[in-house]
């Protein structure tokens, strides 16, 4: 870029002189990018990037190298050296810049080589580096100058002109200046100008390492070796990182950065799963840094120590601890931060910690009184940028949770009013929409809470409120339904009815409305005793899944049925029962069959199975009707029927058989039968 910008006569002159003569001019302007003189200062310990200043003014549009007038230009391209020379020597005696002098010199002999006049090309380039000799165009004078003795045979002029130049382009120092070069550019990759640009570590570790093999002084090596480090950190390089700073401590014990690199030392162990290590490293650092002596314990050591005490915590596990032993510990190593430095900008964030942390592991109370000390601004100091941000951020975060402490203690009231005084404070927070939903889910909370007490009145009064302030929750109907069904609760059937009709009238299309009608359906069967009332009530049930129920309720009144269950067995001299279920049923017709137990036994070797028998075909030994007592149609009717011999009609016959002298027991099998059908 250097050469394009340059003159189209200059350019030529290039183009004919040696070949390494632009390799010479890229490695000086190169030199002068490093060079302290030029403006670009190497930084003490690798600080960010500074962008170079702008060039402003004249500076923006000077060329790079002095302008030659065009009569001057076209005898040069023209091959006229003689007349290209005279007017050189014109322009070189009016010059009165040194630098300007020194290059108009330069072409002057470089014009007087190209005309074959050797001798008087090696005066002029002679006299311009003496005039100059520290000028930038010193080393393009030397090359010349190296060119001309050699093609003269001069060997001994021409290796020590060279070697004078080789010498400075391979000194230790050029090194170290290139390899910051490497550094500059390495930092303009971690932290681009352009925000569009997004950084490239691994880049700029290739060229921290290309520095660091380059670079000769013990300083520079160890500060590009800790660059190297923070860099593999940014990468998420961590076992790379650990080997850099592990190097960097071994090498340099005594390094500028040897505090810095312990600590990311012990950040890349905690990022790479080694909590245990990094603790370690952390806690030596900060006990390390203690035992200085106040000399030596200035502001980067304590920053350092800060730092690395509020790191700790994290190698426990805080804000998550796995057990209650890392929560003591973790939270121990916070206060133990907090007290020594409680200005710190991590401070507030760090008081914030110790309730989050009691609060993930259940300790409700300990979070609470912490996030009641976070409120009051009670450990710590909001004295920093940071520490305001924080505070803006977690103040509404702890006021929430505060509140939801208290909701989870069942202390509702308080709950409500921490949730108003977010809303009050912060109204436009994160979990101002939150807030306000968990105000209104307290509420019924505390009603859920009465009724749980059996404190009906109470919840009812509740809910009632809660239905006067939010008419349009869509909770409305199915708290409606609580109202009513904590009546059946205390028995009181007819208020339940009562209750809910609000809510079949207001919502008579929603599920809790249904559930009310089917219930109230079934209390006019159960508890009013008015079946046929039910069974209108069931039939006006139009919403799913209750007017399924209510359809099948209804075929059940309207069936007839019939159950009949034999309690047990009984001996002989006791009077056998039956327990029978009817609806819809107004008589019922018994049969009765006696049995030689001791001819079933001969025959089936046992007493059992006689329900088996297949009396079909038998006639009954006796058969009689009774009436259902207490029958009603769609009432269902439980009675026990009973055979004895001072009993009224529902009796039946026993038999008893004396087989043997010995007492025989008798199995009395009935046949029950209703509106012609055997049951």
């Amino acid at each position: 870029m250097i050469v394009s910008m340059m003159p189209r006569t200059a350019r030529t002159l290039l183009g004919v002189a040696f070949p390494f003569v632009v390799v010479a001019c890229s490695a000086a302007c190169l030199l002068k990018a490093a060079d302290p003189a030029s403006g670009v200062t190497p930084p003490a310990a690798d600080p960010p990037a500074v962008p170079p200043p702008p060039i402003a003014g004249r500076a923006a549009i000077s060329p790079a190298a002095p302008i030659i007038p065009g009569e001057t230009v076209a005898a040069l391209q023209d091959g006229n050296h003689e007349a290209a020379r005279g007017a050189l020597v014109k322009l070189r005696e009016n010059a009165k810049d040194p630098d300007e002098r020194a290059y108009l010199g330069y072409l002057q002999g470089i014009t007087e080589r190209l005309a074959g006049h050797n001798d008087a090309a090696r005066a002029t380039l002679r006299t311009a580096a003496a005039e100059n000799p520290t000028g930038r165009w010193l080393p393009k004078i030397r090359f010349e100058l190296a060119a001309i003795e050699l093609a003269a045979g001069n060997l001994p002029v021409a290796e020590e002109l060279a070697r004078s130049e080789a010498i400075r382009l391979l000194s230790d120092d050029r090194k170290d200046r290139l390899a910051e070069v490497y550094h500059a550019f390495a930092r303009r990759l971690l932290e681009p100008d352009d925000p569009v640009i997004q950084p490239d570590p691994n880049a700029a570790w290739g060229l921290l390492s290309q520095a660091r093999d380059l670079a000769k002084s013990l300083v520079l090596r160890a500060r590009l070796l800790f660059a190297m480090g923070r860099t593999s950190r940014m990468a998420g390089n961590f076992p790379r990182a650990i080997d850099h700073f592990q190097g960097y401590l071994k090498e340099y014990p005594g390094g500028a950065d040897r505090l810095a690199a312990r600590f990311h030392l012990g950040e890349s162990q905690r990022q790479s799963g080694q909590p245990l290590q990094a603790r370690l490293t952390w806690t030596d650092l900060v006990r390390d840094i203690e035992r200085l002596k106040p000399a030596d314990a200035d502001k980067d050591a304590q920053s350092i120590r800060a730092s690395a005490l509020v790191e700790i915590p994290s190698t426990f596990g805080i804000p998550n601890p796995p057990d209650d032993t890392s929560m003591n510990l973790g939270v121990a190593a916070l206060q133990r931060f907090l007290s020594a430095y409680p200005a710190h900008p991590r401070a507030m964030r760090a008081a914030y910690e110790i309730g989050a942390t009691y609060l993930a592991r259940g300790k409700s109370d300990l979070a609470l009184a912490a996030l009641s000390r976070l409120l009051k601004d009670d450990g710590f100091k909001v004295e920093t940028d940071q520490a305001r941000r924080d505070q803006a951020e977690l103040a509404m975060t702890a006021t929430f949770q505060y509140a939801q402490i208290l909701q989870g203690q069942q202390k509702f009231n308080e709950a409500i009013a921490a949730w108003k005084g977010y809303l009050a404070t912060f109204p436009n927070g994160p979990q101002s929409a939150d807030a306000q939903r968990a105000i209104l889910d307290t509420q019924l909370l505390v009603a859920a809470d009465h009724l749980n007490r059996a404190r009906y009145p109470e919840a009812r009064a509740a809910w009632s409120e809660f239905v006067a302030q939010n008419p349009l929750d869509p909770r409305v109907p199915g708290i409606l339904f609580q109202v009513g069904a904590s009546f059946l609760a205390e028995k009181k059937f007819d208020a339940a009815i009562a209750a809910w009709g609000p809510l079949t009238t207001k919502f008579p299309g929603s599920e809790p409305a249904g559930h009310a009608h089917f219930v109230t359906a079934s209390l006019f069967e159960t508890e009013k005793g008015d079946p046929a009332g039910a069974i209108e009530q069931f039939k006006q049930i139009a919403i799913q899944p209750w007017r399924s129920q209510a359809l099948q309720r209804v075929a059940v009144m309207e069936a007839r049925a019939l159950t009949v269950h034999t309690l047990r067995a009984f001996r002989t001299g006791e009077a056998p029962s039956l327990k029978i279920m009817t609806r819809n049923l107004e008589k019922l017709t018994f049969t009765a069959y006696k049995l030689n137990p001791e001819a079933y036994f001969r025959k089936k070797h046992g007493l059992e199975n006689l329900e088996s028998l297949d009396i079909g075909l038998v006639a009954p030994d006796a058969e009689w009707t009774v009436d259902v007592p207490g029958y009603a149609r769609y009432k269902p009717i439980e009675v026990s029927y009973y055979h004895g011999k001072n009993d009224h009609h529902k009796q039946v016959t026993t038999e008893h058989t004396e087989g043997h002298g010995k007492g025989k027991l008798i199995r009395i099998l009935f046949s029950v039968y209703f509106g012609g059908f055997r049951g």
